[in-house]
């Protein structure tokens, strides 16, 4: 009974990775196309692409090209997760596609940038401003995310490998804490940036979308793993060094995040609301280097 069990979860499993693993490749050659034309677009059409009129069907076409774009990178990011807890080597090339996936989202946030960039500057530089050619590489990048994952994606549904169990899922637990440390780096810089331009805290608002992209990694890693121990009791989440090195971590964080603090006292200009999101992404990435650090030294 108990091995007829375990082969019917077994083959539950194996049902579910491989659907999964389809709507990833489905999504990733959407959105590879849709990049294709996007691009076309803003070759053939660049006043077009940025007056953005929804009574136009390529306008149509661009807003939700960019919705499918994130449902993408989520799935590919939840692909990768599975993919590491499920084999038996967490190599360098999950480890690329992981940094890609983060770079990928970062190209988004610096597509906006040049959009507004390349609206400002076209009457000066008409008919190219230098600035589109920046827009061609976060495409580029965004497209290069795709195909790596379509790949990924197609490799295993044609294996098929039988998943292989990871005790304590101690390699998700290591990918959460990269998830907050490429998340809280990449959150920091923003805000700097951000005070760097003097921009009035009244204008907070329109970065709100570009923290909630940097923090898609971070949240997606924390969702999967609340997901895999949702059956379990909350007490038997984490071992025992598990549990010493995540307060070891919440207290070096809490002692780091006052001189970390301070650095601010240093900057010369309004900080007004933004040294919020910095001390949120500075106590992120302290937590999450601190946790690796005290787990990964015994």
């Amino acid at each position: 009974m108990t091995n007829q069990c375990a082969t019917e979860g077994d083959i539950t499993m194996k049902k579910n990775l491989s659907a999964s693993n389809l709507v990833t490749l489905v999504l990733s050659l959407v959105t590879f196309l849709w990049l294709l034309f996007h691009l076309n677009e803003i070759r053939t059409d660049l006043p077009g692409v940025l007056r953005f009129d929804l009574s136009d069907y390529s306008d149509i076409l661009m807003a939700m090209g960019y919705l499918v774009m994130l449902l993408f990178h989520a799935a590919a990011f939840i692909f990768i997760f599975k993919e590491s807890r499920f084999t038996n080597r967490f190599g360098g090339r999950k480890v690329l596609m992981l940094i890609l996936g983060i770079v990928s989202l970062v190209a988004i946030a610096m597509e906006k940038v040049m959009y507004d960039e390349i609206a400002h500057e076209l009457s000066v530089e008409y008919p190219v401003p230098s600035e589109v050619f920046l827009l061609y590489g976060c495409l580029v990048v965004n497209a290069l995310f795709c195909i790596v994952i379509m790949l990924a994606a197609y490799r295993a549904l044609a294996q098929a490998p039988a998943p292989a169990a990871m005790p304590r899922d101690e390699r998700m637990f290591t990918i959460a804490q990269v998830m907050g440390i490429a998340s809280g780096i990449v959150g920091i810089i923003l805000t700097l940036s951000v005070i760097g331009r003097r921009t009035p805290s009244e204008r907070f608002w329109i970065y709100i979308p570009f923290y909630l992209l940097f923090l898609m990694p971070y949240a997606l890693a924390v969702l999967y793993w609340l997901v895999l121990k949702r059956r379990e009791r909350a007490t038997d989440w984490y071992d025992e060094k598990q549990v010493r090195d995540v307060l070891k971590g919440s207290f070096t964080a809490l002692l780091l995040s006052v001189p970390g603090l301070f650095i601010l006292a240093l900057v010369r200009r309004p900080l007004g609301f933004y040294w919020f999101p910095y001390y949120l992404f500075l106590i992120l990435s302290l937590f999450s280097v601190s946790t690796l650090y005290f787990f990964k030294r015994e």
